[in-house]
């Protein structure tokens, strides 16, 4: 390769997507789409935890109408909140949703536009997201991470992710 050809290969876009305005980001095959609100996420986030805090509220309710000891109630409420965060992990693996995402029209995909993957999805993005939220500093980083131009927060900095908006196509007769 002569030294001309080797500039333009290595000046070529990559296969990611990236910013072009705030707020606006072109995917890899040049379609641009709208980022995701800074408030719609920060809404999307209290959607989750309102259906976690539901979730441990219906745990403890079984729990308690069930009568069990302290070890039975353990293993209730771990079991309940085990289904639920495997459920949120996989709508987002498989339709790029979490419930609260649902509630708000956005969808988590891959900077260069394509879905999230399994492993990209669960293991890297949700762990790094419920340990953040679990240690509460990281939160507080990841949330002020939101203000950049991109919106983009720790979790979606590690796993190469970014949400944007995306309508919630329903199957026909599912929406009034």
């Amino acid at each position: 390769m002569n030294e001309t050809t080797n500039a333009v290969a290595l000046s070529t876009p990559s296969n990611r997507g990236h910013l072009i305005a705030p707020g606006v980001w072109r995917m890899a095959n040049g379609e641009e789409v709208a980022l995701g609100g800074r408030i719609s996420r920060l809404f999307a986030r209290g959607a989750d935890m309102a259906s976690f805090g539901a979730v441990v509220f219906l745990a403890s309710g079984l729990a308690s109408w069930l009568s069990a000891g302290p070890t039975s109630f353990f293993i209730i409420s771990s079991l309940f909140i085990g289904l639920y965060l495997i459920g949120q992990s996989i709508g987002l693996a498989v339709w790029g949703r979490t419930f609260g995402k649902l509630c708000f029209g956005l969808k988590v995909i891959h900077t260069a536009g394509a879905p999230v993957s399994l492993v990209r999805g669960i293991l890297l993005r949700e762990s790094i997201r419920y340990a953040a939220i679990a240690s509460g500093l990281m939160d507080l980083i990841s949330l002020a991470l939101i203000f950049r131009d991109d919106r983009r927060m720790l979790h979606d900095l590690v796993s190469d992710t970014v949400v944007i908006y995306q309508s919630v196509e329903w199957p026909a007769g599912w929406a009034a």
